[in-house]
């Protein structure tokens, strides 16, 4: 095999991931915007902020802030804004829960 060949087969697998991840990530943005607005009743049971690796770079990604409830059966996780992980969000709190997919629309 010349370099030139190997040079194209790496292009071609190169251009065939980044247009794989592109099309995974567009699919789970349309889905989460396309699914049903969801209402239950939960509690607050967690809240931990999270950093994690970068799987491409290896380097330390900004620390994500999260909070877990229960609801019923059920846990679920999301992710927060700083501000609401530092001033909302009370361990033992109880409420209704609106979600959409992995966002929260109001917890009251």
């Amino acid at each position: 095999m010349n370099a030139s060949l190997v040079s194209n087969i790496l292009n071609y697998f190169l251009i065939t991931l980044v247009v794989g991840l592109w099309i995974v990530l567009m699919i789970r943005m349309v889905k989460g915007r396309l699914s049903p607005v969801k209402s239950v009743s939960a509690t607050v049971i967690d809240k931990y902020k999270a950093q994690s690796v970068s799987r491409f770079s290896g380097a330390l990604k900004p620390q994500c802030y999260m909070v877990v409830f229960s609801a019923g059966e059920k846990k679920l996780s999301f992710s927060v804004s700083e501000f609401s992980f530092q001033h909302g969000y009370q361990i033992g709190e109880k409420g209704m829960l609106k979600y959409r997919g992995t966002k929260i629309i109001d917890f009251s």
